[in-house]
């Protein structure tokens, strides 16, 4: 009995070991981009998933909790891809939506050509760095953004080194002015000036600021 299991145990490691090694010897594909993901050709090719936008009513920006006959404004980034703001219009349009794209470097009184420029400048990093998605959220969300940096140098100064340290070698004084103009808790001082009736909501997403427009009385939600 002793002999068997001995066998038994034997044959397994062997097969363990014949099993690791061609696992070694095998190649493992190179690497492709996914066949699924294709740039859009025409607006046509987007509208399937601008009109889902536009209905849906939960999650982090859900553009369909806009009603029917309200004004709105989605408020764009430079970097926003235009045929995709454009499909969003006409997929609001389809619902009775009138939605207005308002640029914020245009609130701001800067070209998009310089913006984009500074940038390109200024993004010396890339997603490798997964800490420094939270420096916008510090530098354009706070309203006073030496408070959070004040704690982040303190608690963790080797992330706070990390993040900004370079800003005096890489960003110049022209665009930190560039890049406070365009700063979210500067835009909302911006959008009440504007000619457009008043803000009732306002919500972010990669692509656009989603500010619902109505009339005077509306509640801000």
């Amino acid at each position: 009995m002793k002999s068997k299991v001995i066998t038994l145990a034997s044959l397994l490691l062997l097969a363990l070991v014949l099993e690791l090694g061609a696992a070694e010897n095998s190649k493992y594909a190179a690497p492709r981009f996914p066949s699924y993901v294709k740039p859009p050709k025409s607006i046509e090719d987007i509208m399937p998933f601008a009109r889902a936008a536009v209905r849906q009513t939960g999650g982090r920006t859900p553009l369909g909790l806009v009603e029917k006959g309200t004004l709105i404004g989605l408020v764009t980034e430079p970097v926003a891809d235009d045929t995709v703001l454009q499909a969003i219009v006409r997929a609001y349009k389809e619902r009775g939506v009138e939605a207005r794209i308002i640029p914020e470097h245009e609130l701001a009184g800067i070209s998009r050509e310089e913006v984009l420029k500074a940038i390109k400048a200024n993004k010396w990093y890339t997603s490798e760095l997964g800490y420094m998605e939270i420096k916008p959220w510090i530098t354009q969300r706070f309203a006073d953004p030496e408070v959070p940096k004040k704690w982040l140098r303190e608690r963790r100064p080797d992330i706070y080194k990390a993040m900004f340290a370079r800003d005096d070698e890489v960003i110049t004084p022209a665009h930190k002015e560039m890049f406070n103009k365009l700063a979210q808790r500067n835009m909302g001082a911006l959008l009440e000036n504007d000619e457009l009736d008043s803000i009732a909501a306002d919500t972010r997403r990669s692509a656009a600021r989603l500010h619902s427009l109505a009339p005077k009385k509306g509640n801000r939600c």
